[in-house]
């Protein structure tokens, strides 16, 4: 029962995470190489979690620790967007140094984390191909 919620608690996530990622384009855009970068793996990201939801395997739904890497990586991106977007400072004197430094460095970590998960997915569905006993 906290599996099932947990998995399509990841799928809200999900959607939440490539519309802030939209949002963000303007940054990432202005990212220059890191950017790109973000863009580049972003597609994969969502390709890969497209697969993942259109194959419907159990072991995508019953794979806690899978679910709640994904989920947080929406809240941490979420961070960042709030964090780009409230500073009055930065608003207010057009000063983009510091924030497109902020965010280049928090997509290095972004594009970093979604590989980390993207090839998760690619063991978990060759695990389950298998037949090995994922824990």
């Amino acid at each position: 029962m906290i599996s099932k919620s947990i998995y399509y608690t990841r799928l809200i996530s999900f959607i939440i995470y490539i519309v802030l990622a939209i949002f963000l384009l303007p940054y990432v855009f202005q990212g220059g190489m890191e950017g790109f970068f973000f863009l580049l793996v972003l597609f994969l990201y969502i390709v890969i979690n497209i697969f993942s939801i259109l194959t419907r395997r159990k072991i995508y739904q019953n794979t806690i620790s899978y679910n709640l890497v994904m989920i947080s990586l929406t809240i941490y991106l979420l961070i960042v967007y709030l964090r780009t977007v409230s500073d009055e400072r930065l608003v207010a004197t057009g000063l983009y140094t510091l924030n497109n430094n902020y965010c280049k460095m928090n997509f290095v970590l972004l594009g970093l984390v979604m590989i980390g998960i993207m090839l998760n997915t690619i063991v978990l569905y060759l695990a389950d191909e298998s037949g090995e006993k994922i824990i």
